[in-house]
Parts: structure tokens; C-alpha cells; sequence
């Protein structure tokens, strides 16, 4: 018994995306955005657009010390929003959210998460609905030099503003 054809036609599309892979960079996480023959990846350390019918990257934003909040706006919308860790000091890192047009790659803006700092910062993943974006968040302070076993992340739902 040979496939139907819609099973014919998605492994046909999934070969044609597996033979294009690595024009994204190493460490594909996930497909943010599909619209206007265009998808929006997130590597390991960037987000890449690439030219759906070929895999041709038409723009790269590096995005280091990314966490997992990630939330693209409606469907070929723009802007996208994650948030990353900046470094404040040894061994204390600052959240910092970033507004990055999708269709250019440019950042669109920026702001801190003031107060949301630490040893280890979670933020992600983010939802949105009625224009209020929600979060869970999460951070661990420095302990104390002499305490015995490590400290668990508080976690919170934040709302971005």
C-alpha cells in the first residue's frame, strides 16, 4: 500500500527543509514565525530569517545570553519580543527585554527588567491576549559564601508593561 499523497507531499517538504539545515547556524531550537514565504528561526544564540523555498538567510541578529521568553506578535506581525541576560557584575545578570523587527532584523528597543537580577535569571515563556503580555519569571540571588546547597529559583507571573 503505497502513502497518500498528503503524506507523500510532507515528507517531500520535510527532506526539502532537512537538506537547507544548516544554513541557519548550529543549535535550531524552534520556527518562531511563518509568513510571507519567509520563516523566523531561533538558533541556540540568534533568531535567523530565512527565504522559505531555499533556506537563504536574509538577515542573522545575534542575541546572546537569550532566555526563553520569546513572543512573536500575530502572524507576519512585528515586532517580535524576548527577553536575554546582560552581565551585571561577577556572577549577577540583569534581564533586559528586546523589541526586534521581524521582517528586518533590526531592534526596534530595549529596556531592563529593573529589580530582576541574580545569579540565575528564568524568563519565559510569554503569552499575550487583549494587548497585556504575561511571563513566568524566575531568579535565584547570590547565596551566602557559606551556605550548604544551592538556592531554587522563585517563580513569579510577571506582567511586561
Amino acid at each position: 500500500m503505497s502513502p497518500s499523497p498528503a503524506r507523500r507531499a510532507s515528507s517531500a517538504s520535510i527532506w526539502k527543509a532537512a537538506r537547507w539545515h544548516g544554513a541557519s547556524g548550529a543549535g535550531l531550537w524552534r520556527i518562531v514565525q511563518a509568513a510571507d514565504d519567509r520563516l523566523l528561526v531561533q538558533t541556540a544564540d540568534a533568531f535567523v530569517s530565512l527565504q522559505a523555498a531555499t533556506g537563504k538567510v536574509l538577515w542573522r541578529h545575534d542575541a546572546p545570553g537569550m532566555l526563553d521568553g520569546v513572543l512573536q506578535q500575530a502572524a507576519g506581525g512585528s515586532p517580535l519580543l524576548y527577553a536575554k541576560r546582560e552581565q551585571k557584575g561577577p556572577g549577577d545578570y540583569l534581564a533586559r527585554l528586546v523589541w526586534l523587527d521581524s521582517k528586518t532584523g533590526k531592534v526596534q528597543g530595549s529596556s531592563p527588567l529593573d529589580g530582576f537580577h541574580g545569579d540565575w535569571l528564568g524568563l519565559g515563556p510569554m503569552v499575550a491576549h487583549g494587548g497585556r503580555t504575561w511571563c513566568l519569571a524566575g531568579m535565584t540571588p547570590r547565596p551566602a559564601p557559606d551556605a550548604w546547597a544551592p538556592m531554587l529559583p522563585e517563580r513569579s507571573i510577571l506582567e511586561i508593561r
